[in-house]
């Protein structure tokens, strides 16, 4: 019998491509680094339609791309692939997130969750009145009330995440509930507002594939895959329907199993075992016959790690950077072309530019305060531990960074008037701006007066 060789696989410890990806896989883990691809494709997208080859920039998100079985053609434009396709997976993580926070998160508590939901209410109400208030029934800008609703979790939480340690854990996860909670009333309205005319049957299909899905769930499979494949199937027939195709990622996030196969007990005592039995592994024994009994230890402890995590938990693990640092940046480049030179004309609307941009700024914090303050003469109202009014009012003026959702819903609201459109995006831009340096300096100045709350309490 020939010899077992002492090596059977050769290690390669520190790889050029691990020294090359390493920096940005770094950045990747920062918290706030999302937000910060975001901007800077904003930036690019503002830059690229003013230059003198500006119109590239529309060209290249009106090409078309599809694809033709027999003769069914099926083509959109790149921007429609992005906004209605791409975006489907970013409300198909909101929708993870939202049922996560409802199943253990800050949402599992009705008592606790009442204050995002009523703070979200009053900050999705009261922008809408404000732009109602300048764009009545009847006016060229009346579709784009529901676009100063909703918050960006992405760079709201950026600039909070600049506070670091010093922000308490409560205002982060009532600002979060806030943003998801905007969030899904802005699904709503868009599925009750900006969609198309209804063909029944292709809804009657994605009903049954829905259906399907929850089967599935209820069975127990808990397979990736096998949730994957039916939801573009769903997503495709829900496009046919005329509800916006963006709700598939919610309807298909509520199918997911968010239930895992053992107990943390039992994954204890699997772990316990396994890790026992490593420690009495002779390396003496050679290479091969060590590797085997790890890789044997590894796949106990895989099979542990699969079973005590959640279908949903592995799946947003899996999806959020490709969100977070593609899909979202990937939105606004495509998204933030403002041609500054067609503000300057006929076209601009001061009645949408002002009904966007006092909506966000002065409507979000405004709805906020108020509906909180209502709610508090209620038995009922509990403030966060940590939290007080002044960071509300500055978590509200975060709220009032409207920019991803804000510019979906203008797309929407404005699809065949690009004059109104541009407006819109700049009363965006401009109250996002505005509003996120406010919220910051609120939240920096509450911050400072706590701290020295705390110093002369503790110096007492």
């Amino acid at each position: 019998m020939s010899e077992i060789p002492k090596k059977i696989y050769n290690t390669l410890k520190n790889p050029p491509i691990v020294r090359i990806i390493s920096p940005l896989q770094r950045f990747i883990h920062k918290e706030a680094s999302g937000s910060h691809i975001l901007l800077f494709c904003v930036l690019i997208g503002l830059i690229w339609i003013n230059l003198p080859f500006g119109d590239t920039y529309t060209s290249l998100w009106n090409t078309y791309i599809g694809f033709s079985i027999g003769s069914f053609n099926f083509h959109q434009s790149l921007l429609h692939w992005i906004n209605d396709g791409l975006m489907a997976v970013f409300f198909f993580i909101i929708g993870l997130e939202l049922k996560r926070e409802l199943i253990v998160g800050g949402l599992t508590d009705l008592k606790e969750a009442s204050l995002s939901i009523i703070a979200a209410l009053g900050g999705m109400i009261f922008p809408a009145i404000i732009y109602l208030i300048f764009n009545p029934p009847q006016s060229s800008g009346v579709n784009g009330w529901g676009i100063p609703m909703s918050t960006d979790i992405a760079i709201s939480l950026g600039i909070l995440a600049l506070f670091t340690y010093n922000i308490p854990k409560k205002l982060k996860l009532l600002l979060t509930s806030i943003a998801i909670i905007d969030d899904i009333g802005a699904i709503l309205v868009i599925a009750i507002f900006y969609s198309s005319q209804i063909q029944w049957i292709f809804l009657l299909v994605s009903a049954l594939i829905l259906g399907i899905l929850y089967l599935l769930n209820k069975i127990g499979v808990r397979r990736s895959i096998i949730y994957i494949i039916p939801g573009i199937l769903l997503w495709f027939f829900i496009f046919q329907s005329g509800v916006h195709s963006t709700l598939t990622g919610i309807l298909l996030a509520t199918t997911i199993p968010a239930t895992k196969r053992i107990d943390v007990s039992e994954f204890h005592e699997i772990s316990t075992k396994t890790l026992g039995y490593i420690s009495e592994i002779e390396l003496s024994e050679g290479d091969s016959i060590v590797y085997s009994r790890y890789k044997a230890s590894i796949q106990a402890l895989e099979d542990g790690f699969s079973n005590i995590l959640t279908p949903l938990e592995i799946i947003e693990h899996k999806l959020i950077n490709w969100v977070v640092f593609f899909i979202v940046p990937l939105f606004g480049l495509a998204n933030s072309g403002i041609d500054f030179s067609s503000l300057g004309g006929g076209g601009f609307s001061t009645n949408v530019f002002f009904g966007v941009f006092l909506g966000l700024l002065i409507g979000k914090p405004l709805g906020m305060l108020t509906f909180s303050f209502l709610y508090s003469k209620t038995k009922i109202f509990e403030f966060p531990v940590n939290v007080n009014w002044m960071q509300l009012a500055g978590i509200g003026f975060l709220a009032g960074i409207g920019f991803t959702m804000s510019n979906f819903i203008a797309g929407l609201a404005f699809v065949d008037t690009d004059n109104l459109l541009d407006t819109a995006k700049f009363g965006i831009l401009l109250a996002s701006v505005i509003a996120g340096i406010i919220g910051y300096i609120i939240l920096w100045y509450s911050i400072k007066m706590r701290e020295k709350k705390i110093a002369e309490e503790s110096a007492s």
